[in-house]
């Protein structure tokens, strides 16, 4: 992890940390006060403040953690105003048509489900690849012993979307949104955003330039995106009486909410990761999830940094394409 991102999640850390004053008498800490269903947002947030997402195109963080004034130009700061205008429009859009976007398919009941996301999947005369996954998947299906399903979640970008009407034979996140998840997020957007109105900011580090990118995921077509993402994942991991949800991330909004829910509905997380799997560990609210590493390294350093070792399993490169010829049969 680079100096920057270190500092970025730091300072959310500490901002989660900082108490505000809820009335005259009482104070709340920011992660209380800014929750779904006890799940910080700042928790599902945090990856979306490093510098390779999208506050770069504010050039905000960069400019604030990479300089010792913490500040940005008048110049960038009319053009971060501007740019976060436009981001909120963004989603106002994609709000409006994205729950309509899905044909109603038949709900699907199985104990396992992949994670996978519309620029993941690569289509071979026109069969769908998932990237990542699609070699344990052509496993499974050589033993014919394991009961899963594929859901493809979206992403926040109409380009990492383009397939969504291509794949097929899969559960989309969009045919489980109804409108009572709708009337949910929207309560809760409109509940969280009365509160960022109100909130002290001052108090907030760097407010004048950091004012930017919060204001964007503070924002109600933001918030509203957030809240759909948690109460619709809630409602498919309970119809489909799901057991074990494997993920080759855990730092995205929907693979965050899916680590949340896993104590709360009791299912079992298979985390497989793509890069080096001895990031930070933080459990807000989930169970500790069952890390499948790629070699014995990996598997070492999470032992030494306090992870359990009955939750750790050196299975090989699985999910590295590349180096897929190394791999053990896993299922």
């Amino acid at each position: 992890m680079n100096k920057i991102n270190k500092s970025i999640i730091e300072y959310l850390a500490n901002l989660g940390e900082l108490s505000f004053n809820k009335n005259n008498s009482n104070k709340q800490k920011f992660n209380d006060i800014f929750q779904i269903e006890g799940v910080p947002l700042i928790y599902l947030y945090s990856r979306f403040f490093l510098v390779h997402l999208l506050p770069k195109q504010l050039g905000v963080c960069l400019k604030v953690f990479n300089d010792d004034q913490n500040k940005l130009t008048l110049k960038e700061e009319s053009l971060a105003f501007l740019k976060s205008k436009m981001i909120i429009h963004y989603f106002s859009l994609l709000n409006f048509f994205k729950p309509f976007y899905s044909q109603k398919k038949k709900v699907n009941k199985t104990p396992i489900i992949f994670i996978s996301y519309p620029r993941h999947v690569e289509f071979k005369k026109s069969i769908p690849k998932f990237y990542r996954i699609n070699n344990i998947i052509d496993q499974i299906k050589i033993n014919n012993q394991l009961d899963y399903n594929i859901l493809i979640v979206p992403e926040f970008s109409l380009s990492s979307n383009k397939n969504y009407n291509r794949i097929k034979n899969v559960s989309d996140y969009y045919q489980y949104v109804s409108n009572k998840q709708i009337r949910l997020a929207k309560k809760k957007s409109n509940e969280l955003h009365r509160k960022w109105k109100k909130l002290d900011k001052s108090k907030i580090p760097f407010w004048k330039s950091m004012k930017y990118p919060l204001n964007i995921y503070f924002s109600k077509p933001f918030l509203f995106s957030t809240a759909l993402c948690y109460y619709t994942l809630r409602k498919i991991i309970s119809l489909s009486e799901t057991k074990v949800v494997v993920l080759t991330g855990k730092t995205s909004l929907f693979e965050r909410t899916i680590l949340s829910l896993s104590k709360e509905m009791n299912f079992d997380v298979v985390f497989i990761p793509h890069g080096i799997p001895c990031s930070e560990i933080d459990l807000y609210h989930q169970k500790y999830p069952y890390y499948l590493v790629p070699n014995k390294s990996s598997q070492e350093t999470l032992i030494q940094r306090g992870y359990p070792k009955d939750k750790i399993e050196n299975v090989g490169p699985v999910i590295f394409d590349d180096l897929i010829k190394y791999k053990k049969n896993v299922v």
